[in-house]
């Protein structure tokens, strides 16, 4: 019947065209989400690397902060320096000055 009429060939190829095309739609979906959970792993893991980073920099930022204010109340006691010349002294700058100031007194 193959032979004769073709139609069950045809059927017959056309259905392995079938399995095989649904077969590469699903390795497609496969290796799409595959290829997902590895970029969203990658961007995880870039962010707490990013974040680590940026927590170091603002702890150091901290640090800096403090161990100037203590500076400055050191001068200013052992020193017997005004709030001013202590500044001077450590030279911060004139644009921070209002910001250090405000510390001191809290």
């Amino acid at each position: 019947l193959r032979e004769l009429t073709g139609k069950e060939f045809e059927i017959e190829e056309n259905q392995e065209e079938i399995n095989m095309l649904e077969s590469m739609k699903r390795l497609f979906e496969v290796e799409k989400k595959k290829g997902f959970e590895e970029g969203r792993m990658a961007g995880i893991t870039e962010g707490e690397e990013k974040g680590r980073t940026e927590g170091k920099v603002e702890g150091f930022n901290e640090g800096d902060e403090r161990r100037l204010i203590l500076s400055i109340r050191s001068l200013t006691e052992t020193l017997k320096l005004t709030t001013e010349e202590a500044m001077d002294a450590l030279q911060v700058p004139q644009d921070k000055r209002a910001y250090y100031l405000e510390k001191l007194v809290n």
